[in-house]
């Protein structure tokens, strides 16, 4: 509308009627509603990337203090209104719920907010031609 309006085409004065301005202010509410809903959404967005740039840096560093261990990945949810973490770490032996502690202890401090972690240890091992650098460890199974 505001481009025709712009061209020149516009209603005669006089017709200013019901007819030409409950239809524009209808598409002006429509337009400022959803301008407000995407605003919102955007906002979310940029701060949810913001928490999970923060949490990956955090990670990055604290688990490249584990010997042998590589930080690969973080998701984000929203679980019953709690923000969840899934972090997924490659390492010759599975992270302890201790050092699990830890990592989320960090990232809840250095972020300010509260993200409850659930870390995947990937078992991997690192191999050179003299031998093995970082060896998998497996947890023993306990059989019933």
């Amino acid at each position: 509308m505001i481009v025709f309006w712009l061209a020149g085409y516009r209603q005669p004065v006089g017709s200013l009627t019901a007819k030409i301005l409950v239809p524009r202010m209808i598409s002006l509410v429509l337009l400022i509603v959803l301008g407000i809903h995407l605003t919102v959404a955007f906002k979310r967005t940029i701060t949810q990337s913001a928490l999970q740039s923060a949490i990956r840096r955090t990670l990055s560093s604290e688990v490249a203090q584990i010997p042998g261990a590589r930080f690969v990945s973080v998701t984000l949810a929203q679980e019953e209104g709690a923000t969840t973490g899934w972090v997924v770490v490659r390492t010759p032996q599975p992270l302890s719920p201790t050092q699990v502690g830890h990592l989320n202890d960090v990232v809840n401090r250095e972020t300010r907010s509260h993200v409850v972690l659930y870390v995947r240890s990937v078992i991997t091992a690192e191999t050179s031609s003299n031998g093995y650098i970082y060896e998998p460890k497996f947890s023993p199974v306990n059989d019933p």
